[in-house]
């Protein structure tokens, strides 16, 4: 989701209206420099006669553009498409690495993101500002197997596998049981990760969403109601495309292998959890943990994130979870997070939906015309609804 915003600035502040770096109104020779890059563009601009990007003026969500027509374009995200790396502005890139002290690293996230690359130490970090949560699996883990942006501890309980997702603004887990005999053992009744915190509150709401703040009362980082899922697919004899239809892409057959995708039909059930002085605690549903219909593998998910709240999904479904940023939404393609805002009723998961956003148009303040704004969105999918005869 996009916001863009045309204007011509103040005579005298040439770039404030489109700048959000911090320097510009006090440092003098920094605003003379982003002064200096605006009227460079604005010429080239003209020769040109395409839009030219003001490079000093690309913040973390947004770009400024000189036009042929002497004014100034902001297009501005709902979320980070950039982050501050090294002094200077880099492209999102969840990609583990290793430090070489025995921890993987996100490359470039909006929040830092460590994982553990085997051992006793914490599993999963995030930090903003200064400020941490960090979650360690009661056991050693052993070395994970890294891929892109996941690593896959095998074997944490017998036949269980834990596997973590680094995302732009914090990490996903995904515990997968894979038989009856896993989901019977007595270590699965209770979750239990030890938790450690710095310069924030961890505490759990009423409907299970974790939140984590700062001593002035800020959430930092947020975590969505837990959920569970099984590998439950359409009735046997159903159609997937009499089921389910979509204009955009084609819909997968039920009984798709993808271990993180819950497929059409599949039993869910919200996770329980409570945080107890340095223990963060989750109690699985134990009648689909372990019922008679259940079908394994069986997936259990927590999520922790730390970005700026952006946007958020509304979802019937789940009336008390809060998806902030896509987080902890789990995606058709078995992607937990999602960048894809929703609106409207689809039958895939008897959803109804609405998406609201949060947009930062302090830049106008100084403007002496704003010749238009608009929101650009782009429709990535289509769920039409099968209406019985």
């Amino acid at each position: 989701m996009t916001t863009i915003l045309s204007a011509l600035p103040e005579a005298s502040t040439a770039t404030a209206a489109t700048s959000s770096a911090p320097q510009a109104s006090t440092d003098t020779a920094a605003h003379d420099s982003l002064a200096a890059q605006a009227a460079k563009a604005a010429r080239q601009a003209v020769d040109t006669g395409e839009p030219v990007e003001v490079l000093g003026q690309r913040t973390e969500t947004s770009q400024v553009f000189a036009n042929p027509s002497g004014t100034f374009t902001e297009e501005r995200y709902a979320t980070a498409q950039w982050v501050h790396k090294d002094g200077k502005l880099a492209d999102i890139d969840t990609t583990l690495e290793s430090d070489g002290q025995g921890r993987l690293n996100a490359k470039a996230t909006e929040v830092a993101v460590s994982l553990s690359g085997g051992g006793s130490g914490p599993l999963a970090t995030v930090t903003r500002d200064g400020r941490s949560v960090s979650l360690t699996w009661p056991k050693a883990l052993p070395a994970p197997e890294v891929s892109g942006d996941t690593a896959t501890y095998p074997n944490v309980l017998p036949d269980v596998d834990l596997k973590v997702r680094a995302d732009p603004a914090g990490f996903g887990q995904l515990l997968v049981v894979k038989t009856p005999e896993a989901a019977a053992n007595p270590d699965l009744a209770t979750l239990q990760y030890n938790m450690a915190s710095n310069g924030v509150d961890v505490s759990v709401d009423e409907h299970d969403n974790l939140r984590a703040v700062n001593p002035a009362g800020q959430e930092i980082f947020t975590g969505p109601t837990p959920r569970m899922w099984d590998s439950t697919t359409e009735p046997a004899g159903q159609p997937a495309a009499e089921a389910h239809a979509s204009a955009s892409q084609p819909i997968q057959a039920a009984g798709n292998d993808d271990e993180f995708l819950p497929g059409p039909g599949a039993k869910q059930a919200p996770v329980q959890i409570d945080v107890h002085g340095k223990s963060l605690q989750l109690m699985p549903d134990q009648e689909l943990l372990k019922g008679k219909g259940t079908k394994y593998p069986l997936y259990i998910d927590p999520y922790i994130e730390g970005s700026r709240y952006a946007w958020t999904i509304a979802y019937k479904k789940y009336p008390n979870s809060a998806f902030y940023n896509g987080a902890g939404w789990i995606e058709r393609d078995g992607n937990k997070g999602t960048t894809t805002a929703r609106v409207g009723y689809e039958n895939e998961t008897n959803g109804l939906g609405r998406s609201y956003f949060r947009m930062n148009t302090k830049n106008l303040w100084s403007t002496r015309h704003c010749f238009s704004d608009h929101v650009r969105s782009q429709i990535t999918r289509v769920a039409t609804v099968t209406v019985p005869r």
